[in-house]
């Protein structure tokens, strides 16, 4: 009798292990493809950047807030999308980065996207720009 109780028990939370990976399992293949997409992005933003660059650009990351990941995950995205058409065999002066980094935000987006800037320290800086510029420079070639 008693060994009849043990062995259900055991089908019972063996049923429920199983009820529950599968449960599991349905909700992370959802994100799948916007994280495939957001490691490409990463990688393409770290491309050539050395070993202690690699090391702020994650440490600054860490520290970000979510609207601020956000803002420049879609900037990246939005940058690897366009042509840079206008920009080819250009001389880029400061205004025309800045407004090639800030077109198609939103004004809150651009609020968010300065503040982030505003707090970076000057190595932080160097390295965030050119990890925006491996975006416009690599961006193209992954086919996002």
């Amino acid at each position: 009798m008693k060994i009849t109780k043990l062995l259900c028990a055991a089908l019972m939370v063996l049923t429920c292990c199983v009820a529950s990976a599968q449960t599991n399992m349905k909700k992370t293949h959802m994100p799948m493809k916007q994280n495939m997409k957001m490691d490409m992005m990463s990688k393409t933003m770290m491309m050539g950047l050395t070993s202690g660059e690699k090391k702020i650009a994650m440490s600054h990351m860490a520290h970000m807030t979510p609207a601020e990941k956000s803002v420049m995950m879609k900037q990246c995205q939005m940058c690897m999308k366009d042509k840079h058409a206008g920009m080819m065999d250009k001389k880029m002066t400061k205004q025309m980065e800045m407004d090639h980094m800030m077109s198609g935000l939103s004004m809150a987006e651009q609020k968010t996207m300065n503040g982030m800037w505003a707090k970076m320290s000057a190595q932080e800086k160097m390295v965030g720009k050119k990890m925006m510029m491996n975006c416009c420079k690599y961006g193209m070639k992954h086919g996002m």
